[in-house]
């Protein structure tokens, strides 16, 4: 029996928060705790379930929301030496923990798992109860059999992950100066291969809840921008590059993608301009 901590950050999704509690119920190899690293004022329903619940809440002092510093925070809480961490909108398969746990113990490197995205338009239930049938795997993303190593780390995703607690203190976990949308998980995967921790993609699955997104997402354009920059002044390159060309076509900041000079916010969107953007009922961008 492998002992693992499993690390959920947790800000105004209670009810995927709830369907992915169900999935971890389900697993087959079960966690030794739940670490629910809470940003917010919940969650805001009892939670019983068959394994242990650690919920712990952070300082609600911040302006952009700090889920590097929750996923440490998690970490740090942890009393297990093998972690999974697994994003509030994922239901893990039955034996994805199991599988991902013993996977990245044997690598002794960080397994990232297979996401799914539902396809269940308004008909929630349904799809809880059809997972593999109702999802799609993203058009983008490589289609993994087994497991493999993988060399492009920029492809790191912190949606599902394994790794032991002793490789996540080796590299400082994540850098937990990005805050609010995006870029933090891409500076943790450079951490990774700079640190020449192996990094493998496994076939273990999760099933993507939906929930609305903007595209592009110019309601994160300060948040996005100010992390952009500190990326580009740590590694030497840009992050997010379509992301960044979509905000200069709009009109919105000032970039050179060949430049050195940090990216400015030329205006913010408008109310409109953010409500034109909303996509609802996508499995994903």
């Amino acid at each position: 029996m492998m002992d693992y901590t499993l690390i959920i950050p947790h800000y105004r999704r209670d009810a995927n928060l709830r369907h992915t509690l169900r999935g971890i119920a389900c697993q087959t190899m079960a966690p030794s705790e739940v670490i629910i690293v809470e940003m917010g004022d919940g969650p805001n329903f009892a939670i019983d379930y068959p394994f242990e619940v650690n919920l712990v809440k952070m300082e609600q002092d911040w302006k952009y929301l700090p889920i590097a510093k929750a996923r440490n925070i998690g970490a740090l809480h942890s009393q297990s030496e093998n972690l999974v961490f697994l994003d509030v909108d994922c239901i893990p398969a039955p034996d994805f923990c199991e599988k991902i746990v013993a996977q990245a113990i044997e690598t002794k490197g960080l397994v990232m798992g297979s996401p799914k995205y539902l396809c269940f338009g308004k008909d929630r239930n349904k799809a809880i109860k059809k997972l593999p049938e109702l999802s799609i795997f993203h058009p983008s993303r490589p289609l993994v059999q087994g497991l493999r190593v993988e060399n492009d780390y920029n492809i790191f995703w912190s949606l599902c992950f394994s790794i032991s607690r002793s490789r996540f203190e080796e590299v400082g976990g994540f850098d937990d100066s990005y805050c609010g949308y995006a870029v933090e998980d891409t500076d943790f995967g450079q951490k990774l291969q700079h640190a020449g921790i192996p990094f493998y993609l496994s076939e273990a699955e999760v099933y993507h809840q939906q929930h609305p997104v903007h595209s592009p997402p110019i309601n994160h354009l300060d948040s996005i921008v100010r992390n952009a920059n500190h990326f580009r002044r740590k590694w030497g390159y840009w992050p997010m590059a379509d992301c960044l060309n979509e905000f200069r076509y709009l009109g919105l900041v000032d970039w050179d993608p060949s430049g050195d000079e940090k990216i400015s916010i030329r205006s913010m969107p408008s109310k409109s301009q953010i409500r034109k953007t909303l996509m609802r009922n996508v499995p994903f961008r």
